[in-house]
């Protein structure tokens, strides 16, 4: 019995640190974003969502507008007039996206980098539009990699619905983060790379209304990405499809 105590008290054998800096690096892939619930492998941007008050991971889908939908990060770069009174820019099939989110400010968790294992190829397309095009050059091209930019920012924009359509104009980017001059249809966003810097995290710089809505990527000062990310928010609506749930530890 006394023996069996001593062993107890023995002192820990030290762990060696390459095994550490492996496993920090490891969780730094998979970053734990609620108890239990973790970012996969498999995905490159989800959104924490609260159903009945259990946390889930939902797949956002990307789409340019057209049948294209992917579950990749791709880069069509629209050139805009960083002034210009607003316009219809993207317009997405449906009154409703099929992710719904239950909380109205819904985190989005962006793989950044180019080791999100997934394989866009080919050469992004760039759209020209009406001579704004060229400018704001800036070497910010995400488009190399599979994974998101740390250059690009990020905006919610409401989206206007139409006749089985949902509408997404153009806003002023010089006006984002301008406190006093809020635009009605944008919210914009705080994004913090997490530890290892395979996730970026977007958070709503306040609640979002009921509606509907897409996370758009601001590329430069006069450029935006079309490919946008879109959900609704409704507190009602039914649990999503393909959600990850928490995975209690054995």
């Amino acid at each position: 019995e006394p023996a069996g105590e001593t062993q107890e008290q023995a002192p820990a054998p030290p762990i060696d640190p390459e095994l550490l800096k492996e496993e920090a690096d490891r969780k730094s892939l998979n970053p734990e974003v609620a108890p239990d619930l973790s970012l996969p492998d498999q995905d490159s941007v989800l959104a924490l969502d609260y159903f009945h008050g259990s946390p889930e991971l939902v797949p956002l889908v990307q789409s340019d507008g057209e049948l294209n939908r992917t579950t990749g990060h791709s880069i069509l770069k629209l050139s805009i007039n960083p002034r210009a009174a607003s316009h219809q820019i993207v317009t997405l099939k449906g009154v409703q996206s099929p992710v719904q989110m239950h909380v109205d400010t819904p985190v989005i968790y962006l793989r950044v980098g180019d080791d999100s294992g997934i394989s866009r190829g080919g050469t992004p397309l760039v759209v020209d539009t009406h001579g704004a095009g060229s400018a704001g050059g800036s070497g910010k091209d995400a488009s190399g990699g599979s994974g998101g930019s740390t250059n690009s920012g990020y905006v919610m924009v409401r989206a206007d619905i139409r006749t089985d359509a949902r509408v997404l104009a153009s806003f002023n980017i010089g006006m984002l983060n301008n406190s006093v001059k809020q635009q009605e249809d944008v919210v914009d966003t705080t994004t913090e790379l997490l530890p290892g810097g395979h996730w970026m995290k977007i958070t709503p710089k306040k609640p979002l209304d009921f509606g509907e809505y897409a996370l758009m990527e601001v590329i430069s000062d006069r450029e935006i990405n079309m490919g946008v990310w879109d959900f609704g928010v409704h507190p009602v609506a039914p649990e999503n499809r393909d959600v990850m749930k928490p995975q209690p530890k054995r």
